[in-house]
């Protein structure tokens, strides 16, 4: 393990994890990042890793993964943590589990109580400036209308138990009493450029059933709720910004696209992208889900009909704080319309994308 101040990561090789490590190495000469993976996923990071390096040369021996568990006490670090708690200088928190499928209690000790021992794992690193903590807008839960940087605890229901799991998440960060911040990210639905996302679970999983069922999907009654998609390379971006500035300690910010499309007009782009017409005629948001569920039993697919959940729901994400912020940087979130094309093509080329459904 290689000498000097580190960067605890955690959700690295995940596409974020992958690409917001890339952009740290790359701007600053002497950072050193440590990777959390767990054993099932050693020889993938190491891959991961070794890609980096061939691409990057100046990242050898930059880049470390050390097996881990997010769920143990000490992140099951505890051999190590003599030698690395004064050298860790920030944790950035990117784990999670977003199956809207999954078990709740599995799905609470990945996203509470690993985020609870991130936290008590920061409170004892000497020199920690900053934990790094990635949310999601979605801890809005139900609320209805507008939904800022400043807004939490409305008292606000949630779908399922993986956007009450970020809620909880995100007050042990807030309560922390460390020096944080926190990101809320929209869906993230892959990179603008090249489309690359590897999985289909949780709410993104609307890009699947958009190319699964974008006939059944045009029928649902709540067309014009917005839908909040974002490219992976954005909140990479913006984060690798923001966690520079000294003024982004213990502010939020909103990951989120200004102006979303709706779930109307995303229908309307996959169906145009896979040259699919019908009648369309409106159906309550259940009968399509129990639809698809049907369909399931036929067609065996790793999303789940909950999904339908993020094309109905009557939320604006509102960003001030970020758009300030990001002024000077340039960066900006593109609009969807300028690349879902691309990120429909990569999932129709590398996925086994069943025929599309009335």
């Amino acid at each position: 393990m290689s000498k000097g101040k580190l960067i605890l990561f955690t959700g690295f090789p995940g596409i974020l994890g992958s690409h917001l490590a890339k952009r740290l190495l790359a701007s600053d000469p002497d950072c050193r990042i440590l990777t959390l993976a767990s054993e099932r996923s050693q020889e993938y990071g190491r891959r991961e890793i070794e890609r980096l390096e061939a691409a990057h040369p100046d990242f050898q021996g930059r880049l470390t993964l050390i097996q881990g568990d997010l769920i143990s006490p000490d992140l099951g670090l505890w051999r190590h943590l003599e030698e690395l708690r004064p050298r860790i200088e920030q944790i950035f928190h990117l784990a999670t589990t977003y199956k809207l499928k999954a078990d709740p209690s599995f799905t609470h000790r990945i996203n509470v109580v690993g985020t609870r021992n991130v936290v008590d794992l920061a409170r004892r690193c000497p020199n920690l400036t900053r934990l790094q903590y990635l949310s999601t807008v979605h801890v809005s839960g139900q609320h209805k209308g507008r939904f800022s940087e400043e807004d939490f605890d409305l008292k606000q229901s949630f779908k399922n138990a993986y956007e009450e799991s970020k809620f909880q998440a995100e007050r042990e960060v807030r309560e922390s009493g460390l020096p944080a911040t926190i990101y809320r990210a929209g869906i993230m639905a892959g990179d603008s450029l090249s489309g690359e996302i590897p999985k289909y679970d949780g709410p993104v999983g609307i890009l699947q059933l958009l190319l699964q069922a974008p006939a059944l999907l045009s029928k649902l009654a709540t067309g014009k709720a917005e839908v909040n998609l974002v490219p992976t390379d954005y909140v990479a971006d913006a984060m690798s910004y923001l966690a520079a500035r000294p003024d982004s300690e213990g502010r939020l910010f909103h990951l989120s696209d200004p102006d979303p499309l709706t779930a109307h007009q995303l229908v309307e782009m996959a169906r145009d992208f896979l040259r699919i017409r019908t009648v369309e005629f409106p159906l309550p948001p259940r009968l399509v889900a129990g639809l698809l569920d049907l369909r399931a039993h036929h067609v065996p697919s790793s999303i789940s009909s909950q999904a339908i959940d993020y094309l109905c729901q009557e939320v604006k994400y509102l960003a001030p704080q970020t758009t300030e912020a990001l002024e000077e940087s340039g960066i900006r979130c593109p609009s969807l319309k300028s690349y879902l094309p691309t990120i429909l093509s990569y999932a129709k080329k590398f996925h086994v994308i069943q025929g599309a459904i009335a």
